[in-house]
């Protein structure tokens, strides 16, 4: 045990002691033994020794004004198994002043501790009660007593609180030497007394009350805590009670799991199951060896196990037997420790040892079972070592160098047991690999952590630990060139009736084994381009009934040892030159779907050298003054079936002479009337310069006299023949 004591601000400041009686007012750490003790200055209310104790252990006294003490008390302990919570019993007298801030009420402090380092163990080892406001605190069943007149020398009126218990787990540091300290701060001013009286305890942190073979019909666990008992296996996790114990029904077959709860911080918590079916413990363990200094250590593990009964049938439950008691035989005699260790000599054994575990402390549901040790010899036999040399003529061996030759070494083997080492000392000789190896280029060849991209003859010398040359690496690398390639063009324009296109590239390095050229799907007849390769271009074969538009394509490469190269491209098809006619040398007009491949377009746009013709957005380009020719003409169109975009293929117009182009209409006006001479049946469709139509006509075989009125302007009369021939002809009206 260990004591200090001093004021508030530091009751640590002097080591030992300080006990003249239970009765004196001076002691500052002293023991209460008599049993129907009470505290005058509780008005005879509180006993100084609580029920089912025999002793208490005050901190500080009653001593005012300039007297007031402050002090701890220490106890060191080594947690077990069976005594793994702690219980701490107290109860407080003090003088209360309202007027102190918090931070200087008294204060009553439990910690615990790692007894080595001093360290407390986690923050849910420590707790600390302060008194401001217990007037008010109903929880600590605090009580005020107002002294009679010259029992204290202040006025001050006396609060104190009946024996609580609090429990702290020490289930995780079960084996490990403990320090509990317990402070008791009196008054900031050191001038109100303050002291209280202590009580510990320990328990074995289980649940009680399951019964051997039996239907149990209550469980409970340590006092000190607050509680959550629920069913394990209930997915809400709904509170059963939140007591110290649940009573059990008789048809009651769960499990039930109690997480207790440190009262000082609900974060701090470990949990508790068990089984309400009729249980049965079942021994078992584990061994491990640990062979040191010529010597055997076993250490023995108890693994035993909890069974429920279940319509006859056994079944694994959560929980763990409370008592075990090993046979060690020979080695180690009767032992109650959760882990022993014995010792067997190092010529090793086989032996028996005997487990018997219960689930109650009472020892009376047991299981006894016996198991077969066997530990191995750990002494030597001659052992060989063969050492190598590379460069010197020696080697190190246990902090002595040997020369090359067979040397016989007395010693220790690896346990500790003396030993005989015949060392063969000999000459290491490297071992040479020959690797042959091509890469394309661009490829990095990793050689011993070395990259490398030029051919070329490497070396690497690989040491063992003993820094002899072990393996001499030699690499030839040769280095094929990759294939390098692109697309002369990646947008190419072709006429719908050229039945193939050229792709040009550039091969720029590296070697090709042909192409494949790809389209999308609605590309027809994807499956049977055929391509012609040469050394700067791709001839790809259009196939028949190609729709013009815009399509993306691929034009992939072959290498088949550096890996092949794809290069996209768009493709545009362009509607044939075909659609485009020729009439005299001054109109250019779309032939309509009987002529043109089936096409019906919704919009066109003409073209002159790349630039738009304003306002000439009819099937019928009419250029007053005549075409230019030699130069070129195309047409954007727009299918009506998709809405498709795209250009005819360019026409390039003609001069023709007068009287070269056979079978043209001929028009002139006679008294105010159009006449129009034809060699045979057609329809008429006159057309404003702006490309809309104004009339149609049917004409005969003939002169036909159009007689209605037409405003002056400049218009376009297209003839159309039976054969689908269209024919146009420019008209003056004025």
């Amino acid at each position: 045990m260990e004591a200090t004591y001093g004021d508030f601000a530091n009751p640590y400041s002097h080591n030992g002691i300080v006990d003249h009686g239970s009765e004196s007012s001076n002691s500052i750490h002293t023991v209460h033994t008599v049993p129907d003790e009470y505290d005058p200055r509780t008005g005879y209310q509180l006993k100084t020794v609580p029920k089912d104790a025999v002793a208490s252990v005050r901190i500080s006294n009653w001593a005012e004004v300039d007297n007031v003490a402050s002090g701890s008390i220490a106890y060191t302990y080594t947690v077990t198994d069976e005594a793994d919570v702690l219980k701490v019993r107290y109860a407080a007298v003090l003088q209360y002043e309202d007027e102190h801030e918090e931070e200087g009420q008294t204060r009553i402090i439990v910690e615990v501790f790692d007894a080595e380092t001093g360290e407390l163990l986690s923050p849910c080892t420590r707790s600390e009660f302060n008194a401001k406001g217990v007037s008010q605190d109903k929880v600590r069943q605090w009580h005020e007593y107002v002294p009679p007149e010259g029992l204290t020398k202040l006025p001050n009126p006396i609060m104190w609180s009946d024996w609580s218990l609090i429990g702290i787990n020490l289930g995780g540091y079960v084996g490990r030497k403990i320090k509990i300290r317990i402070t008791l701060r009196a008054c900031v001013m050191n001038y109100h007394f303050a002291y209280a009286y202590f009580v510990l305890d320990c328990d074995d942190g289980k649940i009680d009350g399951v019964a051997c073979g039996e239907h149990p019909d209550t469980l409970s666990v340590p006092e000190g805590f607050y509680y959550h008992w629920y069913k394990t296996y209930d997915p809400t996790g709904a509170k059963v009670s939140d007591e110290n114990f649940i009573s059990i029904a008789p048809d009651d077959t769960s499990t039930y799991s109690v997480r207790l709860i440190f009262p000082e911080d609900s974060s701090c918590y470990f949990t508790l199951t068990t089984s309400t079916l009729p249980q049965e413990p079942a021994a078992d363990m584990q061994y491990s060896i640990s062979s040191t200094d010529c010597r055997n250590q076993v250490t023995f593990s108890n693994t035993s196990s909890i069974y429920g009964i279940w319509n006859g049938d056994t079944i694994p439950v959560k929980g763990a037997c409370r008592m075990y008691e090993w046979d060690l035989g020979t080695y180690g005699g009767v032992s109650t420790e959760s882990a022993p260790v014995i010792q067997v000599p190092a010529a090793g054994d086989t032996f028996s040892v005997r487990l018997r575990v219960s689930i109650d402390s009472e020892w009376l549901c047991t299981d006894e079972k016996e198991f077969v040790v066997h530990v191995p010899s750990i002494l030597s036999e001659q052992e060989s070592v063969n050492l190598y040399v590379c460069g010197e003529d020696s080697v190190i061996y246990n902090g002595v160098s040997y020369a090359q030759g067979i040397h016989e070494i007395s010693g220790k083997n690896r346990y500790g047991c003396d030993s005989i080492v015949m060392l063969n000392v000999m000459r290491y000789t490297a071992d040479t690999v020959d690797t042959t190896v091509t890469i394309c280029s661009g490829e990095i060849y990793d050689f011993g952590g070395i990259p490398l991209t030029e051919e070329g003859h490497y070396e690497d010398t690989l040491r063992n630990e003993m820094g002899c040359d072990s393996v001499i690496k030699r690499l030839d690398l040769y280095v094929r060139q990759s294939l390098v390639i692109d697309l002369a063009a990646n947008h190419i324009s072709v006429c719908a009736d050229y039945g193939s296109f050229l792709l040009p590239f550039r091969r720029i390095n590296g070697e090709t084994d042909g192409c494949a050229v790809s389209f999308g799907e609605t590309f027809p007849g994807t499956d049977t381009i055929v391509v012609q390769a040469t050394d700067t271009a791709v001839t790809v074969s259009l196939p028949e009934g190609i729709v013009p538009g815009r399509y993306s394509g691929e034009a992939e490469f072959f290498n088949a040892k550096c890996g092949n190269s794809v290069l996209p491209f768009t493709l545009d098809v362009l509607y044939p030159d075909s659609i485009l006619v020729q009439r005299w040398n001054d109109v250019l007009a779309i032939r309509n779907a009987d002529y043109n491949g089936g096409y019906v377009f919704a919009t066109y746009e003409w073209y002159h050298e790349g630039e738009a013709l304003e306002d000439e957005v009819s099937s019928v380009l009419y250029r007053e003054g005549g075409l230019d020719f030699g130069s070129r003409y195309r047409v954007l169109l727009e299918r009506k079936s998709d809405g498709v975009r795209q250009f005819t293929c360019d026409i390039v117009p003609v001069e023709y002479e007068a009287g070269s182009i056979e079978d043209i209409p001929r028009v002139w006006f006679h008294d105010g009337v159009m006449r129009v001479s034809v060699k045979q049946a057609a329809q008429g469709l006159l057309y404003g310069v702006s490309g809309q139509l104004v009339r149609t006509f049917v004409m005969e075989e003939g002169e036909n006299d159009l007689t209605e009125n037409l405003p002056d302007g400049v218009y376009v009369l297209q003839v159309v023949y039976a054969d689908g021939r269209r024919v146009a002809v420019k008209v003056l009206c004025h």
